[in-house]
């Protein structure tokens, strides 16, 4: 029988992994995200590059993050798709 981490593992190591890899893509194509100091003031002095730019980000940290965990998961537990259709289906 193999050992299989708990899910609550994988999420960390996803969140691990994910954040380095969008850091990375983030470093890569050069996306500028606000100081935290622009956030309080969101709506009202923002620029829309500056809107599209954190949007990026944020879309990329977590398509990163949910990526590796579905990685981590399918390598772990299986991937569903990997069992074989229902024999009745379509019959």
């Amino acid at each position: 029988m193999t050992s299989r981490p708990h899910v609550f593992f994988l999420f960390s190591a996803a969140g691990i992994l994910g954040s380095g890899v969008s850091a990375g893509l983030i470093w890569l194509f050069g996306i500028e995200i606000s100081a935290f100091e622009r956030f309080s003031n969101f709506p009202d002095e923002w620029t829309l590059l500056e809107l599209v730019w954190n949007a990026t980000a944020a879309l990329l940290v977590v398509g990163c993050i949910r990526a590796a965990y579905v990685a981590l998961h399918a390598h772990y537990y299986g991937d569903p798709s990997d069992r074989p259709p229902n024999p009745g289906a379509g019959w």
